[in-house]
């Protein structure tokens, strides 16, 4: 997928929102509905493919849920919880999760721990029945410390095709790097590599947010620090190298995902220092520019991970110690009427 960076780049213009015809009426028109409440710092939420289960890590109690007619089943329970001394400052037991449709395997990241001890599990979903049952454990996996000999951890977020996984590496924010691996194969033994060094493809600080594109390239939210240092970058997923990067203008991206109906892209913020600015926002790129407008859909206090089921409903994780789950919907304009 080797593509000059002009050429990815007015690509990404339909990819990543070419749509210049957002209205108001996607604001006043979006309607949340709480499904889940009692959660604590729900850091993750995934979306099966086929059935539409929805999983939620529920971080802050160290168990990973399930979605049936409307209730929580634990299918993961006794992961440690820590205090994260990140800038967030969540309980951190279990965080981001993803499912690879191919293998019916549930991906979760941890995090809290010292550097180089949070690991990735990996749980076998195929066998799990409908009524309440605990996922089987398939293979926990380390990372081993970045090129520069630096420990890594809290696993943040986890995006997925049929077979592979990538997850974003934050808990050292000097060498932020995004981890790859696919599950093993008889006799052979997985691998969580180190694969986008995001620093260098970014030049900015906590990598916390990422999805894959529709065109299959790898993008990434970096979360910064002080002021409006966000920054989106789409890396070849093969070669690990950025093709175009995208300022935010705010601080507090934490999680990315397009829509299945519209190919719109969708970002969560999350900022601490500005929290009349938390909420989900549709990212709209302008042709010749290195920006990304940033246009407020729907408030949300503290909001977490999002996902989309392939009905075009929206799931958001949400709130701290009185943690929520919510279904978004009626947010997005007919895909027939966008202007490219």
């Amino acid at each position: 997928m080797d593509m000059p960076t002009w050429n990815l780049r007015t690509a990404l213009f339909t990819a990543l929102i070419a749509a210049c015809s957002w209205s108001a009426c996607e604001a006043q028109t979006a309607k949340k509905d709480l499904l889940l409440s009692g959660l604590s710092y729900p850091c993750g939420v995934a979306v099966a493919p086929a059935s539409g289960t929805v999983f939620v890590s529920d971080s802050g109690h160290g168990e990973i849920l399930r979605l049936v007619d409307g209730k929580a089943e634990k299918v993961v329970t006794g992961y440690n919880v820590q205090p994260s001394e990140t800038e967030l400052g969540w309980q951190a037991g279990p965080l981001g999760i993803g499912i690879m449709a191919g293998t019916k395997q549930l991906i979760v990241g941890s995090g809290g721990g010292p550097l180089g001890t949070d690991q990735v599990n990996i749980y076998d979903l195929a066998d799990l029945p409908s009524t309440v049952a605990q996922a089987t454990l398939s293979q926990t996996l380390t990372a081993k410390d970045t090129p520069q000999g630096k420990p890594q951890g809290d696993f943040y977020g986890v995006t997925t095709d049929s077979d592979q996984a990538w997850l974003t590496g934050r808990g050292n924010p000097d060498y932020g790097w995004v981890y790859h691996f696919t599950p093993a194969k008889a006799g052979t033994q997985p691998r969580l590599q180190c694969k986008i060094d995001t620093w260098k493809g970014s030049g900015t600080r906590f990598p916390t947010a990422i999805t894959l594109s529709p065109d299959g390239y790898i993008l990434v939210g970096q979360r910064g620090e002080n002021g409006n240092d966000s920054v989106i970058a789409f890396y070849d997923r093969v070669a690990g190298d950025a093709r175009a990067k995208f300022s935010l203008g705010q601080t507090g991206i934490v999680a990315l995902a397009y829509s299945p109906l519209s190919g719109r892209l969708y970002g969560l913020f999350n900022d601490p220092q500005a929290p009349e600015k938390n909420g989900l926002y549709k990212l709209v790129a302008r042709k010749r520019n290195t920006a990304c407008e940033t246009q407020l859909i729907l408030p949300i206090a503290d909001p977490w991970a999002m996902a989309f089921a392939t009905n075009g409903d929206l799931w958001v994780t949400a709130g701290k110690e009185e943690g929520v789950l919510w279904k978004v919907t009626r947010f997005e304009t007919s895909p027939e009427s966008k202007s490219n």
